[in-house]
């Protein structure tokens, strides 16, 4: 065996720690600046592919219409459907472009009687 080791100075933990202050500053940053931004799960489009074919309007619960925007270059339509399926439409279907035009001539029409 060598000779003992001699007891380590006090501060020796103190040094460990001396990064902390300069780091601590930088963790804050990017805190406040990651705060706003959206989840990561949103910043794709959700519609990797589309359906061009008709679905009767009577199978259909729900229909969602996604503006484009920084998280798909591309406008997107999201029908439900009664049995609970989720399906992406092509909003370049004629059927899909008259679908939404009486939704929205519907709505229109009923903001205007009331």
């Amino acid at each position: 065996m060598g000779p003992p080791r001699p007891p380590a100075p006090a501060m020796a933990p103190l040094r460990r720690l001396a990064p902390l202050p300069l780091l601590l500053p930088l963790l804050l940053l990017a805190a406040a600046l990651c705060r706003g931004a959206p989840p990561a799960g949103e910043l794709r489009c959700r519609c990797p592919r589309t359906l061009s074919e008709v679905i009767p309007p009577r199978r259909l619960a729900r229909l969602e219409l996604v503006a484009e925007g920084p998280h798909c270059a591309v406008p997107e339509v999201i029908a439900t459907t009664k049995r609970g399926q989720t399906v992406c439409l092509s909003p370049a279907a004629p059927w899909v472009k008259l679908l939404l035009a009486r939704i929205r001539g519907s709505s229109e029409g009923r903001s205007v009687s009331r």
